[in-house]
C-alpha cells in the first residue's frame, strides 16, 4: 500500500468533494439567503456555511471513523430504527426532495430563455416529462455517456458558476438593500439561525451519510490503506470545504446585490430566479445560455446518480421489486413532486428537514466518540430519547400546525428553542446521563 499522496491527487480529491457537495441544485440557497437578509449578510452566511460545509465535514468524518456510510454509522442501533433512518434519508435525498428539486432548478434556468411561462403554464410539467424519463433511461443503461458527461460536466459547471459568483463580487449589479422586514426584529442570533436552517436545505450534511462511502472508495482506489484513506479524505475535505465556503459567500453577495435586477417579494424568492438574470447582466445572452446548459446537464447527471442509488438500495432491502422497477417508481414519484413547483416544494421540505436533521446529526456525531462509550447502543438510544420528539415538534412548529401551540409554548423555555435548536441541550444532558449510567459490555468487563 502507498503511504504518500501526490499533490495533484489531493487536489483531485478536493475537487471531487467540492463538486459533490456543491451540486447544481445548491446554488439557489445562498443566493436566496443574500437576497432576503441584505445588509445582515455576515451572520446569515456564517450560519449557512456552518450547516452546508462544517456539518457535512463532521458527518464525513464519522463515515471515515466507521469506514462506511449510513448502514455502518447506524449499525449500533436496533435494526428496525437503523432501517427507518436509512429509508427516510434515501427518500428525502431521492424522490421526495432531491430529485424533484433538480428538475425545478434546471427548468428555472431554461425558462427565461423560452419566455413562455405566461402563455404556457405547463412548461414545468413538459420539462419534467422529458427530464426524468431521460434520467431513468441513463440510470438503467448508463453506457459511456454518463462517464463522459460526469467527467467533463463538473469542471465546466464550476467554471461557469465561479465566473458568475466572482463576477458579482467584482462587478455587483446593484447596492445591498436593507434587511427583509421579516428579519428586522430578529437578533443577530436569529438571523444566524435562519442562515443555518437554509444551509440544511442543501442536504449536504445528511447526504454525507450516503456520498461519504463514494468519496472513501475514490481515495481507496488510489492505493491507500484505511488509515491513510481517512487522513487524505479529511485533507481533501479541508481544501474542498474552503472552496465551498468562498463560493457560497460569493453567491450570497450575488443575491444581496440583485434587487435592481429582480423585483420579487422577498418572502417568495427561491434563488433560482436570480442566477439567469445576473448571468445575462454580467455576460450577456451567451452567459445565460451557458448557465442554462451546464446547470441542466449537471442536474441531469446528479439525478441519474440518485435514481440509481435509490433503486439499488431499495432493491437490496426489498427485493420484491427489481432494480428497474424501483427506479421507474421513483421516477414517476419525482415527476409528481416536481410539479408542486420549486417554491412550494422548498416550503414543504423545510419542516421535514427540521424534524429529521437533529436525529441524523445526533447519530453521526455520536459515532465520532463511539469507541469511547462503555455501551454504545444504550448511550445512542438514551441520547435519542429527547432528540427524536423535539425534532418532530420543531418540524411541526415550522409547518405552523396551530393545534399544537400549547405544546410549543410549554417548550419555549428551552435554550435556543426559538432559533430551532431546542433539542441540543436535552440531547447533551441525556448523552451525559447515558455515559454515567451505562454499564460496560460483558467483553469489556472480562478485560478489566
Amino acid at each position: 500500500m502507498r503511504e504518500e499522496i501526490k499533490k495533484t491527487e489531493l487536489l483531485a480529491v478536493a475537487f471531487l468533494i467540492y463538486s459533490i457537495y456543491f451540486g447544481a441544485g445548491n446554488l439557489i440557497f445562498p443566493i436566496k439567503v443574500g437576497y432576503r437578509v441584505g445588509a445582515e449578510l455576515l451572520p446569515a452566511m456564517t450560519g449557512f456555511i456552518l450547516a452546508a460545509v462544517a456539518l457535512p465535514a463532521l458527518v464525513l468524518w464519522s463515515c471515515v471513523r466507521v469506514d462506511g456510510g449510513i448502514e455502518k454509522v447506524t449499525a449500533v442501533l436496533p435494526k428496525s430504527l437503523s432501517l427507518i433512518l436509512a429509508v427516510t434519508l434515501y427518500l428525502i435525498i431521492g424522490p421526495l426532495l432531491g430529485l424533484p428539486r433538480f428538475a425545478g432548478v434546471a427548468y428555472a434556468t431554461i425558462q427565461p430563455l423560452l419566455g413562455v411561462e405566461g402563455d404556457f403554464p405547463y412548461g414545468l410539467l413538459v420539462f419534467s416529462l422529458l427530464f426524468f424519463p431521460l434520467s431513468l433511461l441513463l440510470a438503467i443503461n448508463p453506457g459511456k455517456i454518463l462517464d463522459v458527461v460526469g467527467k467533463f460536466m463538473a469542471p465546466i459547471l464550476i467554471t461557469v458558476l465561479l465566473l458568475i459568483a466572482f463576477g458579482a463580487v467584482f462587478n455587483p449589479q446593484g447596492a445591498i438593500v436593507p434587511v427583509d422586514p421579516e428579519f428586522s426584529k430578529r437578533s443577530a442570533i436569529g438571523i444566524f439561525s435562519y442562515g443555518f436552517e437554509e444551509g440544511y436545505q442543501t442536504l449536504n450534511a445528511i447526504g454525507s451519510l450516503i456520498i461519504g462511502i463514494v468519496i472513501l472508495n475514490s481515495v481507496h482506489g488510489l492505493g491507500f490503506d484505511r488509515q491513510d484513506v481517512g487522513r487524505y479524505t479529511m485533507q481533501g475535505m479541508l481544501f474542498g470545504g474552503i472552496g465551498l465556503a468562498v463560493t457560497f459567500a460569493a453567491l450570497g453577495y450575488l443575491g444581496a446585490t440583485a434587487h435592481e435586477l429582480v423585483d420579487l417579494p422577498q418572502h417568495q424568492i427561491t434563488g433560482a430566479e436570480i442566477t439567469p438574470v445576473y448571468a445575462r447582466a454580467l455576460y450577456g445572452m451567451w452567459g445565460m445560455i451557458a448557465l442554462a446548459l451546464v446547470i441542466t446537464l449537471a442536474c441531469l447527471t446528479t439525478a441519474i446518480g440518485l435514481i440509481s442509488a435509490c433503486g439499488a438500495y431499495f432493491n437490496k432491502i426489498a427485493p420484491v421489486m427489481s432494480y428497474r422497477g424501483w427506479t421507474i417508481l421513483f421516477t414517476i414519484l419525482s415527476i409528481f413532486v416536481a410539479n408542486m413547483g420549486l417554491g412550494p416544494l422548498l416550503a414543504t421540505a423545510k419542516p421535514v428537514l427540521l424534524a429529521f436533521y437533529p436525529i441524523a446529526m445526533c447519530v453521526a456525531l455520536l459515532s465520532l466518540v463511539q469507541d469511547r462509550m462503555p455501551n454504545p447502543r444504550f448511550i445512542f438510544l438514551v441520547t435519542l430519547i429527547p432528540v427524536i420528539p423535539l425534532g418532530l415538534i420543531e418540524g411541526l412548529r415550522s409547518s405552523e400546525v396551530q393545534k399544537f401551540d400549547s405544546l410549543y409554548d410549554a417548550l419555549s423555555w428551552l435554550p435556543m428553542y426559538q432559533e430551532g435548536f431546542g433539542w441540543m441541550l436535552p440531547g447533551l444532558l441525556f448523552f451525559i446521563m447515558g455515559m454515567f449510567f451505562s454499564k460496560p459490555k460483558v467483553k469489556d468487563i472480562s478485560v478489566c
